[in-house]
C-alpha cells in the first residue's frame, strides 16, 4: 500500500493540471457505475446552451408516514436523444460540485440511469434532497453532455428569505459567502425605473441609499450585515417607495442562518423527468424514501 503511494506521488510530480485529473481518476476506487471524478471536471467545463431546457416546478405534495411533503418536478426537454448526460448539484456558494447520476434518453421516453447502485431504465429518476441545506443558501441542479459539455442549469432555494409588501412588491436575500455574511438582495414588483430609498439596518448601524428600479420594476444589490465581534445575528432591510409605502425584509446572518433553517428544515423530494411530461407520474416510490 506505502509503494502505491510513493509511485502516485512520483506520477503527479510535474504533472499538468489536466493529466493530474486522469491519474486521480485512475488511481482513485470508483463506488459507483460513473467515474465521478471525471464528472466533476465535465460539470466545471460546461457551457450554458439553448438546445435543451430544465425547468424545476413545485407540484402536489405528497403525504406519507412521517408528514405532507412539497414535490418538486425538474423537467428537462429536447435533451438529445442516445447522448450521455451527467446530473449534478452544485453549491453555488462554495462551488463544490456533486454528481448524483449519469443517464441516457432513450427514444421511448425512457431514461437510462448510471448511479451508485447500477444501471436502470425508467420513465423518471425520484430522489430526495434534503441534507446540507441551509436557508438562504441557492444549490443549481445541472444537466451537462459528456460529448459536448453543453449544459443547463436551474437554481433551487430551499428555505427562501424572503418577504412581500403592497402592490406585489418581493425582497429575497440570497446568501453569497460561505459564512452567510454577504447577500445578495433581489427585488420586484415596484415601478419601471422607480427611485426608492434603502435603509438597512444590522445592531446599531444603520445605513441609508438610493437605487432605481431597471425598466421591469426589479432591482438587485449587495449587503454586509456583520458587526465586528459577533458570529451572527438579524439584520433588516426596509425598501421606500416614492408613495411612502415600505416593504421590510427581516434576515438572518453569520449563525442566525443555521437558527432559521433549524426552524424551517424538511425534505424535498423531486422528480426528475426528460423529454416528456411527468402527467400522472407515480410518486409512490417517494414513499419508501420518506419513511
Amino acid at each position: 500500500m506505502k509503494m502505491k503511494y510513493l509511485i502516485a506521488g512520483i506520477a503527479l510530480a510535474g504533472c499538468t493540471v489536466n493529466q493530474e485529473n486522469r491519474i486521480h481518476e485512475l488511481l482513485a476506487v470508483q463506488t459507483g457505475s460513473f467515474p465521478k471524478i471525471k464528472d466533476i471536471q465535465v460539470v466545471k467545463d460546461r457551457f450554458e446552451t439553448d438546445a435543451f431546457s430544465l425547468k424545476l416546478e413545485e407540484s402536489a405534495s405528497i403525504a406519507v408516514r412521517s408528514g405532507q411533503y412539497p414535490v418538486y418536478v425538474l423537467k428537462a426537454e429536447s435533451i438529445p436523444l442516445d447522448e450521455r448526460f451527467v446530473f449534478a448539484r452544485i453549491d453555488r456558494v462554495t462551488g463544490k460540485i456533486e454528481p448524483q447520476f449519469e443517464f441516457v434518453a432513450l427514444e421511448n421516453g425512457e431514461l437510462e440511469i448510471y448511479s451508485k447502485s447500477g444501471i436502470v431504465r425508467d420513465a423518471e429518476m425520484p430522489f430526495v434532497a434534503s441534507e446540507g441545506f441551509k436557508a438562504g443558501y441557492p444549490i443549481d441542479y445541472a444537466v451537462v453532455s459528456k460529448k459536448t459539455y453543453a449544459a443547463k442549469t436551474v437554481e433551487f432555494i430551499p428555505y427562501p428569505i424572503r418577504a412581500e409588501g403592497e402592490g406585489g412588491t418581493r425582497i429575497e436575500a440570497i446568501v453569497t459567502h460561505p459564512l452567510a455574511t454577504r447577500f445578495r438582495i433581489q427585488a420586484d414588483g415596484f415601478s419601471p425605473f422607480e427611485k426608492l430609498t434603502l435603509v438597512h439596518t444590522s445592531g446599531e448601524r444603520e445605513e441609508e441609499s438610493e437605487i432605481d428600479a431597471d425598466e421591469s420594476g426589479s432591482f438587485t444589490t449587495g449587503l454586509n450585515p456583520t458587526i465586528l465581534g459577533r458570529l451572527g445575528g438579524e439584520a433588516r432591510l426596509a425598501v421606500r417607495r416614492e408613495n411612502g409605502s415600505v416593504t421590510v425584509l427581516d434576515y438572518p446572518w453569520g449563525n442566525g442562518i443555521e437558527k432559521r433553517t433549524w426552524k424551517e428544515r424538511s425534505r424535498f423530494p423531486i422528480l426528475f423527468v426528460a423529454n416528456r411530461s411527468p402527467g400522472e407520474a407515480d410518486y409512490t416510490g417517494f414513499a419508501a424514501l420518506l419513511d
